[in-house]
């Protein structure tokens, strides 16, 4: 169950990244072209490019690094038995504030009774 929870989220923090540099939220205010965005295959090249155009501080491309890292080593270190299911589940439930780290650079909410959306 948390390989694939682990493989979803990749999939939506490259969505979400996608969506962050196609926003007004970086250095220069402007989005970035399309083809470049389009031209990055992977999530790591994605965070490289949100971190260098500063659409991403450097804690948060940390973050995505770090998840990025131990999805690569979870499939292996499972069948090796060097990461435990527990490991998995706490990868799985950090992930959440991630996600809302990379929506916050450009989209401010503010979560709570009322969830209102902040200019």
């Amino acid at each position: 169950f948390y390989l694939e929870v682990i493989d979803l989220t990749y999939i939506l923090f490259e969505i979400e990244l996608r969506l962050l540099l196609t926003s007004k939220a970086g250095e220069k205010k402007l989005p970035l072209p399309k083809l470049k965005i389009d031209n990055q295959k992977y999530l790591m090249n994605l965070a490289n490019l949100a971190k260098d155009n500063k659409f991403l501080d450097y804690k948060l491309w940390r973050e995505i690094k770090k998840f990025n890292d131990f999805r690569s080593s979870a499939i292996h270190g499972l069948a090796q038995g060097k990461i435990s299911y527990p490991d998995l589940k706490n990868i799985c439930d950090s992930t959440t504030n991630i996600i809302y780290d990379i929506q916050s650079c450009w989209l401010k909410i503010t979560i709570g009774k009322e969830e209102t959306l902040e200019d």
